[in-house]
């Protein structure tokens, strides 16, 4: 019986170490992860998981594209937060992750289908970052009966720029090779951030009505 025990110890502590030496693995992937950023992605559609968003986002559009009064197909397309992996560690989606692509910085938890699908046209509107915010707008006033305040207010609590790091110096020291577009064109550090396109899409305005007089002189 004793050397049935001692087998039995002997198994179960060689399990316990099999697990921890995997927690430890796990932890050091994610701090890898989280902590070095190899290189900028030249174009979005690098990104892993991007086929599958695109399906999703075309199927969206082409609701839109055949009937360009359906402001309801508009809103479900600009609305929709796509989920992929921009900072290499193929998972997506994640609060806090963030990397550069196409130049500009921008927080993996929020992506939409107007950055994965950028030909989705009805008539003369192309349904951008911009034209998304006239559009839902437009919706929530005309269609929900709220006031310009109120509608803004709901646009934001579908859209926002997203939950990642903004300090750019952060930025330099864990992505490889990259160098944050001063915006002041003078030295003075003034650093375009995960939320240039935020604002400069007229989405930090108070209201509706407000949103070409909200955008930033850098954006012009």
């Amino acid at each position: 019986m004793g050397k049935g025990l001692e087998a039995l110890e002997l198994i179960f502590t060689l399990f316990v170490l099999i697990v921890v030496v995997l927690i430890v693995i796990r932890m050091f992937i994610t701090k890898m992860s989280l902590g070095g950023i190899e290189k900028p992605i030249a174009n979005i559609q690098d990104s892993y998981n991007f086929d599958s968003a695109k399906a999703t986002c075309n199927d969206f559009c082409s609701k839109y594209e055949s009937d360009c009064s359906d402001i309801q197909a508009a809103v479900k397309f600009c609305l929709h937060k796509v989920s992929i992996d921009i900072d290499g560690n193929r998972i997506t989606g994640e609060k806090g992750h963030y990397n550069v692509v196409d130049q500009m910085p921008r927080c993996e938890d929020s992506i939409y289908c107007f950055d994965i699908d950028t030909e989705c046209t009805c008539g003369s509107q192309r349904l951008d970052a911009k034209t998304c915010l006239t559009v839902l707008c437009d919706y929530y006033k005309n269609y929900q009966g709220v006031n310009s305040r109120v509608a803004m207010d709901m646009v934001k609590n579908g859209i926002y720029w997203g939950g990642c790091e903004s300090d750019m110096d952060v930025w330099k020291s864990k992505i490889q090779d990259f160098t944050p577009i001063d915006l002041s064109q003078n030295g003075s550090g003034d650093w375009m951030k995960p939320n240039y396109w935020y604002e400069c899409a007229g989405y930090t305005s108070p209201d509706c009505d407000s949103i070409a007089a909200s955008i930033p002189a850098h954006c012009k």
